[in-house]
């Protein structure tokens, strides 16, 4: 039996296509997955998901990026989550790499500010990329920090209007 393909169901509940796919692509080499890509005409969605399994292969094994929640959140919040969760059920269970990896998917990945884009905009905080930069900087302070306030965000937004105020 096939140790990898046991090792994804038993962590991934709903394996779906997607998955299967990714697992596939986990070991290609640098340029095989353009190669794979091409040669099976994908679309676009099965495409992402050979991209980003080789993309998040490659952030776990940077080891400065890997004890970071903030720098994890930050490579793999635009990821497929199944590259995301295939590449995570490969890694040794015990492993340092797959403690971090589960803890993005069942944590970190989730992390949303206490403040509403609604009340941003109410604050001051223009609708756009700036609305964008404010949440994106709100939820790095929640993996940062731990525990965060309504106040610890408030002070946050402030310090980003000023900023903006100052371009």
């Amino acid at each position: 039996p096939n140790t990898e393909l046991t090792a994804l169901r038993q962590s991934i509940h709903n394996l779906t296509g997607l998955h299967y796919l990714a697992w596939l692509g986990y070991r290609l080499n640098y340029g095989q997955d353009e190669q794979f890509i091409s040669r099976l005409n994908m679309s676009k969605v099965w495409a992402n998901v050979i991209r980003d399994i080789s993309y998040v292969r490659k952030v776990i094994a940077d080891r400065k990026t890997i004890h970071s929640p903030v720098s994890i959140y930050r490579e793999l919040k635009d990821r497929a989550l199944e590259a995301v969760e295939v590449a995570t059920a490969l890694q040794p269970k015990d492993s340092y790499e797959n403690k971090m990896m589960e803890r993005y998917l069942n944590e970190w990945r989730n992390q949303r500010p206490i403040l509403t884009s609604h009340h941003l905009i109410q604050l001051g905080v223009p609708k756009g990329p700036e609305l964008g930069k404010v949440r994106q900087a709100l939820v790095e302070s929640h993996l940062e920090k731990g525990k965060v306030t309504v106040k610890d965000e408030e002070a946050i937004v402030s310090e980003a209007l000023e900023n903006l105020k100052q371009k």
